[in-house]
């Protein structure tokens, strides 16, 4: 309308509307124009304002306009469709069309003009005319350039055309859209957004589409476009285990593209096809609903509007389903999908729509089908079985309509289900119909007042329809119906207690209609296990009629009933069939053939014999024959032994067995085609075998082919004997064996044997006829026992290069039909020569002791008999040699003509040794012929002879003795011992050993004189006592006591005496009865060095000091040596120290010297300026200062010793340069000596000078510093010149310090402090008398310790415990405290000395550790990590760190790299690259504080590892226990299994949750109780690889357990210990489950007792809850949560497999009844004083059946109390125990109870008997408790049911006193009437009565007959009839 106002405006006009706008954009005017322009949405406002002016400036112009329209003459047309016709960024061409030529426009030229403009409709720049195209002159196509713009701008352009008259110039025309310069696009900013979807409301002018720009990250978004200027982003990916669609972290832009250049660019956004969704799972199915888990594809592609749609399959079904409500919602990425039917596998799959639905995605299957529940019947409406929309359906399967008649359903059985229109059936059963049934109404609102909605939970869940597994006809006139019980998908089980098979038949017309139905009635009395029934003419069936079926499963409960099921097809019944032949006959009896004859049955009959004759059948059946043979000793009955096909049969002839000749079935021989034709030949038979022969009538319809007439007279055939084999020929022929082919000839009547094949050399003559066993020289014979084996490959031993010839007979189990010979054709067959074995070279002859001679030699490569043919794999070509030996011949060189010996002993030798030594038969050094070759097992591939000559070995000495070794055992001596040499040919005499010595006084026996050290002494040179001494450099003697004759083995000795620091020289030699083998010197070259001090025998810690500084140690038996100035030394280490300390010491010795050598030393050493209560340990030993070379060893003392508790100033101040004063306070020494002057004085010095002395400074005297103390003690290094250390005595020592066990801050703000009274060490005590604790806590600060706060509540005075505990609160966050604790006295100069913690950080609360860390792997490099933040804590988020590690290289701890700047604390997940595959790694993850003493713990992960994508392992390693739980890393897995390294160690897998883990998987160890050893991992699949490749789960189940046993009973319960099977498969959570039956109880009795027995490490258990007095027999099973993987149930163990209980006592059993009490008397009521005067409470009621034990608890305090469960009875006495003199007699059993008269019945009993063999109580016997009173019999008249009908009565005459009489008549009865009996043992203790033992059912006397009839008479008679009469 704006354009159309100019149309008719002179240019006055259009000048005024010109100014108007620019005034209404005046404020824009000068503004730069921008490349790129993004627009926050809070612009909308300023742009919509000045729109607004816009329009109104527009409006006052076009009123204007028309005000100018009255000029009159006409101006050219507006210039239309202005486009863009080439883009660039700095330029663009335009083109447009010329409006209407005006005839009153002359035309000049083009004017155009265009200014910037921003994107809300301001000028930021006045209009510039675009120069170029003002040369325009031409009105047509017209098109210029417009330059001088920038890039990525918008642009108004007006154009005008320009007439001669101006006049008439045209109205600007300006273009449709706003024209930009490339790349032509805005931005709109959209900042991070918490929900899925964000709408930008005004793109701010029309565009050609948008597109997401994204700072990061693979985020996918769809747009959608909701008008022209309307977006609305929606973020379309997920992360696995998402269940809702999130938002974005990041900043985004929309970008939008301007229409105007839209044609010179890609569009935004591609239109491709998203990818299709990469996840999609159904599970947790109802009846009629499931859970639908699901995620978009990876890249959304150019789909608009993106959406999903789930649709449904029903297995089998070719259709798919929407699914709608909740799975329509676009953000929920977790729906229900609803409208299923239950019990059916639904199929589903997922697609992304898109606006434009060619884009959709491709289909996403889910993962697995899935089957939903069995539902009730009324669960879903009438129309699913097919009824109209406002039909109910009745129980008796009929429908009628609700609208018209309401209670129509009331004689149907009530209604099944609602009509689709009224779908929903409600709760109350009486609110509709008249009152008698459920109300159908529309919604489930409706219901809100019937009860509800009526739900289908699983006690209402019919049983599953039967499913026909066959319905034919098998017999005439019937059909046989075959099914199995409905079983649903889902493998629930229906409630349905199983009542009979209802089957109906109904005949099926030829049009299809069916006819009614009948129940087949013996069908219903089939078990529910018997699924198969025959319908007959008894159900009124008739043959070759059409029947179909229906059934269902009737239940005790009739609404439980299945629904009917319909036969899947209709049946025919079979005709009746044809008749069997009357007789049959036979004749004409051949060696193949005899005659059979027969007479025909009844002819076609309806109803009878319907068959249409086809033909007559004859069959024969040969029969199996035992033939004896004599090959074994075996009977008739015994198994015929198996035979390979080449058994050689050995044997004297006298040993049988029985060999069976097999028969044949039944085989047809021969058919005739006339009904009248009863004769034909049965043909092609064996000769001399026995036949049975049958007959039949066949016909047109099988099913009415008639019986066989069978006759079972044999038929033998006649007897001939067997052709020989022909056509025998040769194959294969090799070296060592060829293969005898043959064709077997008829073997007429022989009962086929064996082929006996014989081979022989030529030359050899073949073995008599009947020689069976005959052995062949050099040739073969055996027995082949199968006929169809008809070639034989002959064997070793046949030789190579040699003529053989062959031959076959057939032999039979009747010698008189054996074959005769077949025989291979002249020449027969030659086997082939071998290839001989390389000649032998590079002989030598080696020294190899004690052989005399010892060659060597070279073979060449081994042969073997491969004997294959040439050219096959593995054909030998190098050698046939099989090695035999080496062939060594000798011969004596001298002899004139050589003398061959066989070496025997170089045959043994084994091939790869190559060489022989020869032991004996040569002489030593003699020359000897000698040939060699190589012998084999075929002596034609022997190897050529090598011949030479050799020399035996000459004798040898023997070898010097080896590993000499000396040792001074004395001063003086040396103990030498050697090991023997090798004496080869030396025979022994003695050892030889002489010495020399440069020093040797002692070469003479003389020198030793007497021996002892004294006189020694004076002979050894250097000795003080002798100066002087004698050289010598000669060999010795031999040393006598080293010559050990005649025992080569003794070889030591000892050379004594000799002298110290010399040199001295031993040698060694073994000496032969020939000096020629003498062994060689072996020479020993020593130096015995001075003699070191000796260590000394024993040394003891025996003292310490009252001052704590010192310890006392003796030491006994050392000596010096040959150090004469040793002295003692003794050291220190306390407990715990790691260097041992040297002490000043002083000594008491017994010889302070001077020394001589080897002089002894006893003495006591006490160690000074030790600790005080502190353990040493010490060491002793002489020290020698002459040389290190001669100190002692030291002696360690066995036991450490404690110093004593010592004075307070015993020990140090513990801190440098620091006094502590007698206030406790410390000062620095060196600063001021006087510093504790003001502070009571000194009371310890510090480490410096750690000992305070006796001397106090005084005045007047120069100590060196002008501040010292005058007054207070001197500190000293030593404090010898000040008086000694100060006095100390027992009564000065002063209280223990304490010990602190515990000083931490375990809350906010808070220090827990523990601690305690410390003994002594030495358990020596102070003489404090305890008064209280002094505790005390000061803050650590920069400038050192405030002031000491005491903590009176810490006190506790009086108070001296082991343990104390106090809290210290109200501290400061986060400060560093110490806290001191000390022991006061009554006597405060023996108060402790303060004991000081560490610092301790005064805690605020940490964050909590990250949890539910999981780990996905997204390529073979890169893992997603993903956790969840806990407790924040006092924690100020600063950001998470992320580090991993990894394991396979043990490396450091890496930052994640792009986990670095996660400072957003629900910014839980981040990506680590950079990894490897099957490498293994850690992850930690930690929240980071702004203050980082509040730092949460670090949540690090078990090391992992990957396969591939979807496949992880996490490391379990090694664990001593059974169980081991860790996390598996993945919020869902498909399947985990333990990675073994070894071993065939079992594991089950259990998956769990906790608030902390989402999965943990406990790994538990089967096959042993105990852990594992092997480095194990978890190895995990995850849903999503598991869908990609189409895995299963495996499914092997647990094998049974090996043993199960039971063992100790009580009362009540029993032990039981069993082994678990070798395999627990693929068993989730595997426990042992046991169950016990009463032995007898049937499967309906097994129950599950002992929890306990799931706990596989006992191997145990305890089976509580038991019936006393019975016997159980046990199972046990590997039970597993994937229950189909359950093991077999393994029975008891023989031994172990039953046990019996002992018997109870009577109130263990409750009263049978839930409410009733039983009292002593035997009645029962149900009031709580109720049995007071009945003897009180004998047995509790079935609802609280535990008797407690306090008889004074209930019943107003008069009787016991009767309690639910037994913890109950904890405060009520506990439970009522039973002890063995309380169990009463066991009631009796009957053994007859009958009626013989109509009013008596007879009864017989047995008095009861335990079973667990305990003694009856009231037999009277040995064991008994009482003695038998008599028996109490008791009658009462009952129903039929055995309820009685009037009370008990007390038989008379049946009270037997004799324990042992126990049967008797009850007479004076009713005739045929019902009566209870019971049986009772009575005791004389009455409280051991038995229970009353009742008939089971109850007896009924017999009726009285009725009497005879009377006056029989005959009043007429005819030919074959007569009357009767008789008097009654």
């Amino acid at each position: 309308s704006h354009s159309f106002a100019w149309v008719f405006c002179p240019a006055s006009c259009w000048l005024l509307e010109r100014r108007a706008v620019s005034s209404v954009m005046a404020p824009a005017a000068g503004r730069a124009a921008v490349t790129r322009q993004r627009f926050e949405p809070t612009t909308h406002l300023r742009v919509g304002f000045l729109r607004r002016m816009r329009r109104q400036s527009f409006a006052l112009v076009a009123l204007l306009g028309c005000l100018c329209a009255s000029a009159g003459a006409s101006q050219a047309g507006t210039p239309e469709n202005i486009v863009i016709s080439e883009a660039h960024e700095w330029s663009m061409i335009i083109s447009w069309q010329p409006g209407v030529q005006s005839p009153d426009c002359t035309f000049k030229d083009w004017f155009v003009q265009y200014r910037s403009r921003s994107l809300n409709g301001t000028r930021v720049r006045p209009w510039q005319e675009a120069e170029d195209c003002s040369a325009l002159l031409l009105r047509d196509s017209p098109s210029c350039n417009v330059s001088g713009l920038y890039p990525n701008s918008p642009y108004d352009v007006e154009v005008v055309e320009r007439c001669v008259d101006s006049t008439k110039d045209s109205s600007p025309g300006t273009p449709e859209e706003i024209l930009w310069t490339l790349p032509g696009y805005w931005e709109i900013y959209i900042p991070p957004h918490a929900s899925y979807s964000y709408i930008v409301e005004d793109t701010l002018e029309d565009h050609a589409g948008c597109e997401i720009v994204k700072t990061c990250c693979a985020d996918q978004f769809s747009l959608c476009y909701n008008g022209s200027r309307s977006v609305e982003v929606a973020r379309v990916d997920t992360e696995f285990g998402w269940k809702k669609q999130v938002g974005w972290g990041q900043e985004l832009h929309l970008r939008c593209h301007a229409p105007s250049v839209a044609a010179f660019k890609p569009d935004p956004v591609p239109k491709v096809q998203p990818e299709e969704p990469w996840y999609f799972r159904l599970f947790e199915p109802t009846h009629v609903t499931s859970e639908a888990w699901f995620h978009h594809g990876n890249f959304i592609g150019g789909c608009e509007c993106a959406a999903h749609k789930i649709q449904m399959r029903e297995e089998g079904a070719d259709v798919w389903q929407t699914a709608d409500e909740t799975c329509l919602t676009e953000d929920l990425r977790l729906c229900e999908v609803t409208d299923l039917l239950s019990d059916k596998m639904y199929h589903g799959r997922i697609q992304t729509t898109c606006l434009d639905q060619s884009l959709n995605s491709n289909w996403s299957n889910a993962e697995a089908p899935l089957i939903t529940l069995p539902a009730c019947k009324y669960t879903h409406n009438s129309s699913i079985m097919g009824a109209a929309d406002n039909e109910l359906e009745c129980v008796d399967k009929t429908f009628c309509d609700i609208s018209t008649e309401p209670e129509c359903c009331n004689d149907n059985g009530g209604r099944l289900r609602c009509p689709n229109n009224f779908p929903v059936m409600c709760e109350n059963s009486n609110d509709c119909a008249g009152g008698q049934d459920h109300c159908c109404v529309a919604t489930v609102a409706d219901c809100s007042a019937h009860g509800g909605e009526r739900l289908c939970n699983p006690s209402r869940i019919p049983a599953k329809e039967p499913k026909y597994e066959d319905f034919d006809s098998y017999l005439a006139a019937s059909v046989t119906v075959t099914w199995s019980r409905g079983q649903y998908l889902s493998g629930d089980k229906a409630p349905c207690d199983f009542s009979y098979w209802h089957v109906e038949v109904a005949e099926r017309f030829s049009d299809g209609n069916i006819g009614p139905y009948v129940q087949a009635l013996n069908c219903a009395s089939l078990d529910q296990h018997a699924t198969s029934c025959l319908i007959g003419p008894d159900t009124g069936l008739i043959s070759l009629t059409d029947y179909v079926a229906r059934m269902k499963e009737v239940c005790v409960v009739d609404a439980l009933n299945s629904e009917l099921s319909y036969s899947p097809s209709f049946a025919t019944t079979w005709p009746w069939r044809a008749k069997m032949p009357l007789s049959v006959s036979f004749d004409t009896i051949r060696y193949d053939s005899f005659t059979a004859h027969w007479v025909p049955g009844q002819s076609w009959t309806r109803h009878e014999q319907e068959c249409d004759f086809r033909q007559w059948e004859v069959s024969v059946k040969m029969l199996e024959r035992l033939a004896l043979s004599n090959w074994h000793d075996t009977s008739q009955d015994d198994p015929v032994p198996e035979r390979t096909p080449y058994d050689v049969a050995f044997g004297d002839g006298n040993n049988f067995y029985w060999w069976p000749e097999e028969g044949t079935d039944w085989y047809k021989v021969c058919t005739t085609d006339s009904r009248t034709d009863n004769s034909c030949v049965a043909h092609s038979l064996d000769s001399d075998r026995d036949y049975y022969v049958r007959v039949r009538e066949r016909c047109l319809d099988v099913h009415a082919d008639g019986p066989y007439h069978e006759l079972y007279t044999e038929i033998r055939t006649v007897a001939i004997p067997a052709d020989p084999p022909e056509n025998l020929t040769t194959t294969d022929v090799r070296k060592y064996q060829y293969e005898l082919v043959w064709d077997p000839g008829d073997r007429r009547a022989c009962v086929f044997l064996a082929w006996q094949v014989m081979t022989k050399p030529v030359g050899v003559d073949w073995p008599p006829e009947d020689s069976d066993n005959a052995t062949i020289e050099g040739g073969d014979h055996f027995f082949i026992y199968a006929r169809n084996t008809t070639s034989a490959v002959m064997q070793l031993p046949l030789g190579s290069n040699t003529q053989y010839g062959a031959r076959v007979r057939e032999r039979c189990t009747n010698p008189t039909y054996d074959g005769d010979w077949g025989y291979l054709y002249y020449p027969g067959v030659t086997t082939h020569m071998p290839v001989q074995a390389d000649e032998i070279f590079n002989v030598s002859v080696v020294w190899n002791w004690p052989s005399l001679l010892s060659i060597r030699f070279t073979a060449g490569p081994e042969g073997w008999i491969s004997d294959l043919p040439v050219g096959a794999p593995d054909y030998n070509s190098h050698s046939d040699c099989v090695y035999a030996g080496w062939y060594i011949e000798l011969s004596d060189a001298s002899l004139p003509s050589p003398n061959w010996i066989l070496q025997p002993e170089c045959l043994a030798v084994d091939r790869d040794f190559e060489g022989c030594d020869i032991y004996e038969g040569l002489i030593h050094g003699t020359l000897y012929d000698i040939r060699v070759r190589e012998g084999c097992t075929d002596a034609n591939a022997r190897s050529p002879i090598l011949q030479m000559q050799v020399r035996s070995r000459y004798k040898t000495p023997a070898g010097k003795p080896v590993k000499t070794h000396y040792e001074s055992d004395t001063p003086f001596t040396y103990l030498l011992s050697w090991d023997p040499g090798f004496h080869y040919d030396c025979n022994f005499v003695r050892w030889e050993v002489t010495y020399r010595c440069a020093k040797d006084t002692n070469s003479s026996e003389v020198a030793l004189s007497t021996g002892t050290v004294e006189d020694i002494q004076t002979r050894i040179l250097g000795h003080s006592r002798n100066p002087e001494g004698i050289s010598s450099l000669d060999w010795s003697d031999p040393i006598e006591n080293c010559k050990t004759a005649w025992d080569r083995d003794f070889a030591w000795c000892r050379i004594e005496p000799l002298v110290s620091n010399a040199t001295i020289d031993i040698r060694i030699r073994e000496i032969c009865d020939n000096p020629d083998l003498h062994s060689p010197y072996t020479t020993l070259y020593t130096f015995k060095p001075q003699a070191f001090c000796k260590k000394a025998d024993d040394v003891k810690l025996v003292g310490a000091g009252d001052t704590g500084n010192t310890l006392d140690i003796q030491f006994w038996n050392t000596n010096v040596g040959d150090c004469l100035s040793a002295t003692p030394q003794m050291d220190v280490v306390p407990k715990g120290g790691r260097s041992w300390l040297t002490p000043p010491i002083t000594s008491v010795l017994s010889d302070h010297g001077p020394y001589e050598v080897h002089d002894p030393v006893d003495g006591v050493t006490t160690a000074y300026m030790l600790d005080p209560d502190t353990l040493y340990f010490s060491q002793f030993r002489l020290a020698c200062p002459e040389g290190d070379h001669m100190h002692g060893e030291f002696f360690v003392a066995e036991k450490p010793m404690p110093t004593r508790p010592g004075c307070k100033w015993s020990r140090h101040s513990n801190r440098s340069e620091m006094l502590e004063c007698m206030d406790a306070s410390f000062c620095n020494i060196t600063e001021n000596p006087g510093c504790c002057s003001s502070h009571g004085g000194r009371q310890r010095c510090p480490p410096e000078l750690p000992w305070m002395c006796e001397d106090v400074y005084q005045a007047g005297v120069d100590y060196g510093d002008d501040d010292v103390p005058i007054g207070d003690y001197i500190c000293a290094e030593h404090c010898g010149v000040y008086g000694g250390q100060k006095n100390c005595t027992r009564e000065m020592w002063p209280a223990n310090l304490p010990e602190f066990f515990q000083v931490a801050s375990l809350a906010p703000a808070s220090l827990t402090l523990i601690w305690g009274p410390r003994d002594y060490l030495s358990k020596e005590e102070s003489d404090c008398v305890f008064w209280r604790w002094d505790v005390q806590v000061a803050k650590v600060t920069p400038d050192g310790l405030s002031d000491w706060v005491p903590q009176p509540q810490c006190n506790f005075e009086g108070n001296k415990q082991t343990l104390q505990t106090c809290e210290v609160e109200d501290l400061d966050f986060l400060q560093y405290y110490q806290a001191r604790f000390a022991e006061l006295c009554t006597n405060r100069d023996l108060d402790s000395l303060y004991n000081w913690s560490s610092p301790v950080l005064v805690r605020g609360e940490l964050a909590g550790t990250p949890v539910n860390v999981t780990m996905t792997v997204l390529t073979e490099n890169s893992i997603f990590i993903d956790w969840d933040p806990s407790t924040q804590g006092d924690c100020i988020f600063a950001e998470w760190q992320v580090h991993w590690k990894s394991e396979t290289a043990i490396g450091d701890w890496v930052p994640a790299a792009k986990c670095q700047d996660m400072k957003q604390r629900n910014q839980t997940g981040c990506l680590i690259e950079g990894l490897a595959l099957m490498d293994s790694y850690s992850v930690k993850i930690r929240e980071w504080c702004v203050d980082t003493r509040t730092n949460s713990l670090e949540a690090q992960t078990p090391i992992f590892r990957w396969h591939q994508v979807g496949e992880w392992e996490v490391y379990l390693g090694a664990n001593a226990p059974l169980t081991m739980q860790v996390s598996t890393l993945a919020s869902e897995v498909f399947q985990c299994f333990v990675a073994k390294q070894c071993c065939d160690d079992e594991f089950t897998i259990c998956y769990s949750s906790t608030p902390e883990y989402q999965t943990l998987a406990t790994v538990t160890r089967t096959d042993t109780p105990f852990g594992w050893g092997q480095r194990l991992w978890l190895r995990c699949l995850s849903p999503i690889l598991v869908s990609t490749q189409n895995a299963t789960l495996r499914q092997i189940p647990a094998t049974a357990p090996e043993q199960f046993g039971l063992k100790d009973p009580t009362r009540t319960s029993a032990s039981a210990f069993y082994k678990l099977g070798a395999k627990v498969g693929d068993c989730l959570c595997a426990e042992p489950h046991a169950q016990l039956r009463p032995v007898g109880s049937g499967d309906s009795g097994w129950v599950t007792h002992g929890d306990d027995c799931a706990d596989m490490s006992a191997r145990a258990c305890s089976m509580e809850g038991l019936r006393p007095d019975t016997v159980y027999e046990g199972r046990l099973q590997v039970s597993c949560h994937n229950a189909s993987l359950n093991s077999e149930w393994t029975p008891g163990m023989v031994g172990y497999d039953t046990i019996a209980t002992f018997p109870g006592c009577k109130w263990m059993f409750d009263s049978g009844s839930e409410l009733e009490y039983e009292c002593v008397d035997g009645t029962f009521c149900t009031q709580e004083s109720c049995c007071a005067g009945h003897g009180g409470r004998l047995r509790c009621p079935s609802s609280a059946p535990v008797m407690c034990a306090d008889a004074t608890a209930c019943a107003g305090g008069s009787d016991r109390c009767c309690a639910i469960t037994e913890a109950e009875c904890g405060a009520l006495g506990g439970v009522r125990d039973c002890t063995d003199r309380e169990v009463p007699a066991k009631a009796p059993s009957f053994t007859s109870v009958v009626s013989r008269s109509p009013t008596s019945i007879d009864l017989e009993w047995t008095p009861g008997v335990y079973v667990s063999g305990f003694v009856a109580p009231c037999s009277g016997g040995a064991g008994a408790i009482s003695d038998f009173l008599q028996w109490s019999v008791q009658i009462a008249q009952a129903d039929a049911a055995g309820d009685s009908q009037e009370p008990w009565t007390t038989v008379p005459g049946c009270e037997f006193t004799m324990r042992s009489t126990s049967a008797c008549t009850i007479s004076d009865l009713l005739t045929n009437t019902y009566y209870n009996v019971r049986v009772a043992e009575l005791c004389l203790d009455t409280d051991l009565h038995s229970d009353y033992k009742v008939t089971a059912t109850p007896p009924r006397t017999m009726p009285l007959p009725a009497v005879a009839p009377t006056n029989l008479t005959v009043r007429e008679f005819g030919q074959d009839w007569l009357t009767l009469a008789w008097a009654p």
